[in-house]
């Protein structure tokens, strides 16, 4: 079927490339991308106590394990040296100031394996601002095995500005070496990541409540980003709550990757075959902006582990509310993309009044939200769940294959859908499914030239989309193609092998250029709706199954072309069975 072909090979040439993105190393960028000029809160530079004192950021000093605590305004930066195998360095930073030059450097070039931590503030003061006048990070860390921590040394005061000329912050550790970030400062990376952090062995977890900016080249512009090569990573954004004097404010977080993929958490790699799960978390409604970059999304989590219990999971929470955006005119990208890719799970949720705005200014292949498990077994599902009244709004009017919402269990590469065959062993009522589920009041519009869906299950065993009721002041489904007669479609479910299952509740479906609602089913098709479909040159409901049809309209309009065009009929209703047609 030339959907699922369409659905799939845009799927693997556009939102799968987002894997293409982890290789690239902050210092090869090279050159100062830019300056921000900061007042120092002090006139005179301090020096870290106790001794020894810190070095600068590009000679850090020689230390044992230690706490240090540094206050006031460094214009040669601070660097410190941890030279004790397995030793525990923490250095404070006790502001208000201003740190200069290379910013901080922590490492155990000295030794090996240390613990590393940077305290931002305490109890009564954010910690000093942090802006690089040289090529460099404004923060980086690296241990050689040791856990490395960054951490806000206080929830409720606004936090610092961290601008480096490359990464904003940088954390990295080798073996099993962990990482933890959690900031509220303002972090920006003018050459790379806002914040980036990569371990080969150990879990990362990252925590970010300020506004965070990354930009750079190639691979590297991500706003966040997080890697673990055989362990686990997770990312989770929220608001900040701060208070002045008896003033209490609550500050929505940001996220802008302005080359690509804003938010990006991958988990596990090729030969790693245990399990490894990438999570990204939003607990509070904020704003994630992709600004630029062909094959990438607004936020990825993304798992390359074999182990079929490896997950990549978006996990949308809290209140109402809440934007994704992503542009880039050269296609390709995806507000929400959740992708398992070797082995394992992949599933998207998210809170109620969100809005999700992707490709206006153009490109093919689009997605507001994309969930995909590449398991070889077919056993792991793909799932999107939508809360109540989400917005999703894809493409222009030049747009070809863009997709609203999608859940696709497809396989490995070159083994389902793609042309090239597939084999799997067992029932396919023991295979995983590719589920949609769409809370009450949704409002999806895909507009383009040909070849569009609003929304689509596509599984080798069991696809079933659920839509809820129409709610007023929402628009349902709404796809808008230019090309009368196209392969279109406003729903549709397709399974290869199993049940592929349709209900709309009460939501609306209208589609120009293609189908209403289309259920494709190698063991049987259901069909269920209660609202308007209506496609203005083609078939309103369209089945084909290998088993039972089931076709239900309880309620609505349902309406098609229903005319003889070119001596041929369309109807407004059709189905085939191919056991007992």
């Amino acid at each position: 079927m030339s959907n699922m072909k369409r659905a799939v090979a845009r799927g693997r040439a556009s939102l799968l490339a987002s894997s293409m993105f982890a290789t690239t190393a902050l210092a090869g960028l090279g050159g100062m991308v830019g300056a921000v000029a900061l007042t120092p809160g002090a006139a005179f530079a301090q020096t870290c106590t106790p001794v020894p004192t810190q070095g600068p950021s590009t000679a850090p000093a020689a230390i044992g394990p230690a706490t240090q605590f540094c206050t006031g305004n460094y214009t040669l930066g601070i660097g410190y040296d941890e030279t004790t195998a397995g030793g525990n360095l923490t250095v404070n930073l006790d502001g208000p100031g201003l740190v200069q030059n290379g910013g901080v450097v922590l490492n155990d070039v000295g030794g090996s394996a240390a613990n590393l931590t940077l305290v931002l503030g305490n109890a009564t003061n954010v910690g000093q601002n942090i802006v690089t006048n040289t090529a460099s990070n404004a923060v980086t860390i690296t241990s050689t095995g040791g856990n490395v921590v960054i951490t806000t040394g206080n929830n409720t005061i606004p936090g610092e500005i961290i601008t480096g000329n490359i990464a904003g912050i940088s954390a990295t550790t080798s073996g099993n070496g962990a990482i933890n970030v959690s900031t509220i400062a303002n972090v920006t990376g003018l050459g790379g990541p806002g914040i980036v952090a990569q371990s080969v062995s150990g879990n990362i977890a990252i925590t970010v409540g300020g506004a965070v900016v990354g930009n750079g080249v190639s691979d590297i512009g991500s706003g966040v980003r997080g890697r673990s090569e055989d362990a686990s990573v997770s990312i989770t954004l929220g608001n900040v709550t701060t208070v002045a004097g008896n003033t209490t404010s609550v500050t929505p977080f940001s996220v802008t990757g302005n080359v690509t993929d804003a938010v990006l958490a991958i988990g596990g790699d090729a030969f790693f075959a245990g399990n490894a799960s990438a999570v990204v978390n939003v607990t509070d409604p904020g704003n994630v902006n992709l600004t630029s970059g062909t094959k990438a999304a607004a936020i990825v989590a993304v798992t390359f582990s074999k182990g079929v219990g490896s997950s990549a999971v978006v996990n949308m929470t809290g209140a109402s509310g809440g934007t994704i955006s992503a542009e880039d005119a050269g296609g390709g990208i995806a507000g929400v993309s959740a992708l398992s890719e070797l082995g394992g799970s992949s599933s998207i949720t998210t809170n109620a009044g969100l809005t999700v705005i992707v490709g206006s200014k153009g490109g093919n292949g689009d997605a507001g939200l994309f969930a995909q498990s590449s398991d070889p077994t077919f056993t792991q599902s793909a799932t999107v769940t939508l809360g109540a009244s989400n917005t999703i709004t894809v493409g222009n009017a030049t747009s070809v294959g863009s997709v609203g919402i999608e859940a696709t269990n497809v396989g490995p590469a070159g083994s389902a859908f793609g042309g090239d065959g597939f084999f799997f062993v067992g029932a396919p009522g023991n295979l995983a499914a590719a589920t949609v589920i769409a809370g009450n009041g949704t409002s999806v519009t895909v507009n383009g030239n040909a070849t569009l869906v609003g929304v689509e299950a596509l599984n080798i065993g069991n696809a079933t989309v659920t839509l809820g009721a129409t709610v007023a002041n929402t628009t349902g489904i709404t796809v808008n193609g230019n090309v009368a007669g196209t392969d279109s479609v406003g729903v549709l479910s397709h399974s290869i092998g199993g049940v592929a299952s349709i209900n709309t509740g009460t939501t609306p479906v209208k589609v120009t250029g293609g189908t209403g609602v289309e259920g494709i089913g190698g063991a049987g098709v259901l069909v269920t709706v209660a609202g308007n479909v209506n496609s203005n040159d083609g078939v309103a409901i369209l089945t084909s199954s290998g088993g039972n049809t089931g076709i239900n309209i309880n309620g609505g309009t349902t309406s098609g072309l229903g005319q003889v065009v070119a001596n041929v009929s369309i109807p407004t209703v059709q189905f085939t069975n191919n056991t007992a047609n």
